[in-house]
């Protein structure tokens, strides 16, 4: 009899376990058609005498399905509610696809639910308030789609959570407070508010916080709290002001990644580098920030990519020896060709460093001056490095013969009215072109008194090494002043003369010099070139 009984025990479990899969693959069948299973991408086996586990995508376990992946197969049509029907289900999903309807609440019939995905797949709605009915789910994103209304409540197992790129509005849920949840993704929605109750989960390893309506604030000093953090994103999170000084990341060991572009943030940047001894190697990227001054690049210890573009820095400390950058991009600051001396020695020590410093702003700031007296007028380049070359400009027109440094206008009637600008090049630099931001000078003299000298003025030699002679007229027989002016506008020496005058020039730096001579209302200048 007991022979009898087994036997029969087994009967219905082999019925029930040939039923079970039967009904497994019948759902299977209507999801198929459902999602436009005959123009997938690779729909391997599906709808043939294989075997179910052999079709892709279906795992199997017990003669019933426990995962349907549907990634990448370009499905479309509803949401294929059949999956309720798969009652032993623990992963599913469904990436790149155009999925219409929305999410149902009835997926908490869906007790051994691991795994919940979808992904870039369209769907819309509301995200219903059911994820606290799963005692397994571990893994729950909904990320690129079009779902709307508030972030949902959410259980304290899931160590994944992404509701990234969707319109999602409102603030964090005060029900998420202190959720042991250690990689967060809730970029690129409309969220708004403050985003500090974060600081309450213990366990954070990965934030992204990007692209939403935050309450504008300053950047937190509890995201170093979690010594597992390894990354940290908040762009375009409307932060300001200086970098906390409480900051410290060099305790932590994996710490990788900080992304904090396009925000107003400036201060002690170093304040977000790691330590010699961390085990990961750092990409921060702070592009589109106030950062400025000197870049701490002798505090650089364990960085693979180094990003900060579109700041305002103007210089850099040497780099350290044997450091080796995967990536270091410097464009779109006010570096100059004398600040960007100790990155181009980096780069001849590791030449294959795909660095990239091209495209900077322009140097000094853009200006408009009125001038209403006659005199000296100097414009300064921006830079210094003695290998650069210079080209000034006058409303888009090359000036001729200057090609200094510094720009001197003798100003004496109102046609140096104009738009002033220098192009900078260098062959030190080669892919980098650098400009003068443009200074407008409105000139409108008031009606002069003054009167030419009579006859030529004779200044020489010009260039001069080390006498300059001047020597005047005849015909003027009034003591002339003159001043010897550099190209700041100090005056460097001065005296009296009747008809000549000879000026020690050996002491003084190469460059252009003024020399201005006045009697009486009679004035004139003539620039000079120091060897």
């Amino acid at each position: 009899m007991k022979t009898i009984f087994y036997l029969f025990l087994l009967f219905c479990f082999t019925t029930a376990t040939a039923q079970n899969r039967e009904a497994d693959s019948l759902i299977l069948v209507q999801i198929y058609n459902n999602l436009d299973g005959p123009n997938w991408n690779n729909p391997e086996n599906w709808l043939t005498s294989a075997p179910l586990e052999d079709w892709q995508g279906i795992r199997m376990f017990n003669d019933r399905v426990i995962t349907l992946d549907i990634i990448s197969q370009g499905a479309r049509g509803s949401f294929p509610d059949e999956i309720i029907g798969l009652d032993q289900l623990s992963t599913f999903e469904i990436r790149s696809g155009e999925i219409s309807g929305e999410i149902p609440s009835g997926l908490t019939a869906l007790t051994r639910l691991n795994r919940f995905i979808l992904n870039s797949t369209g769907i819309g709605g509301e995200i219903p308030n059911i994820w606290t009915s799963f005692d397994n789910l571990q893994t729950l994103s909904l990320s690129q789609n079009n779902l709307t209304g508030s972030l949902p409540d959410i259980g304290d197992d899931i160590n994944l959570l992404s509701f990234q790129g969707n319109q999602l509005t409102g603030p964090i849920p005060a029900s998420w407070e202190n959720n042991p949840c250690p990689n967060l993704n809730i970029s690129f929605n409309q969220l708004s508010g403050s985003f500090d109750l974060l600081s309450s989960w213990p366990n954070l390893i990965k934030i992204d916080l990007d692209g939403n309506d935050w309450t504008p604030g300053t950047l937190p000093t509890w995201i170093d709290d979690n010594v597992n953090l390894d990354r940290f994103s908040c762009n375009d999170c409307n932060l300001f002001g200086e970098i906390p000084t409480e900051l410290d990341f060099t305790q932590h060991d994996f710490y990788d990644g900080m992304f904090l572009n396009n925000n107003e943030l400036s201060g002690d940047i170093s304040l977000l580098f790691n330590s010699p001894e961390s085990n990961s190697d750092l990409y921060l990227s702070v592009s589109g920030n106030n950062f400025s001054g000197t870049f701490p690049a002798d505090k650089v210890v364990a960085f693979s990519r180094i990003v900060i573009q579109s700041n305002d820095y103007t210089s850099t400390t040497d780099f350290p020896a044997g450091l080796e950058l995967a990536v270091c991009n410097f464009k779109s600051n006010n570096f100059t060709y004398e600040g960007l001396i100790p990155v181009q020695e980096y780069v001849t020590n590791f030449e294959n460093v795909p660095l990239d410093y091209s495209n900077q702003k322009n140097t000094l700031n853009t200006d408009t001056i009125r001038i209403e007296q006659a005199g000296l007028y100097t414009m300064e380049s921006g830079d210094a490095h003695p290998s650069t070359i210079y080209q000034w400009y006058k409303n888009n027109q090359e000036i001729e013969s200057e090609t200094n440094e510094t720009l001197i206008i003798d100003i004496q009637d109102n046609t140096s009215t104009g738009t002033y600008y220098c192009r900078m090049t260098n062959p030190d630099f080669p892919e980098l072109d650098l400009q003068r931001n443009s200074i407008v000078l409105d000139v409108e003299l008031t009606v002069s008194t003054t009167e030419p000298f009579v006859g030529k003025i004779n200044i020489y030699p010009n260039p001069a090494s080390e006498l300059l002679s001047i020597e005047m007229p005849q015909t003027e027989n009034n003591q002339i002043q003159y001043q010897l002016v550099n190209a700041v506008g100090s005056i460097l020496q001065s005296g009296l003369f009747y008809s000549r005058v000879d000026i020690e020039l050996t002491d003084f730096p190469s460059g252009i010099y003024i020399v201005q001579l006045k009697s009486g209302n009679k004035l004139s200048s003539q620039k000079i070139f120091k060897k």
